[in-house]
């Protein structure tokens, strides 16, 4: 799935992905690169136990 960062930065998360992961409006997510510095990106619940894995 593909999305695209609107003029003002923004990542849409699609509704269906939304429901899918239990993702609320609120909820706090860390955008974090990988170490190898490729153009990819970790996106965790903020306060997730999988956060300090990126």
């Amino acid at each position: 799935m593909e999305v695209e960062i609107d003029d003002y930065g923004r990542i849409v998360i699609p509704k269906e992905v939304r429901d899918h992961l239990g993702i609320d409006s609120g909820t706090a997510l860390k955008l974090t690169s990988p170490l190898d510095e490729s153009r990819g990106f970790f996106l965790t619940e903020k306060n997730s136990c999988f956060t300090g894995l990126a």
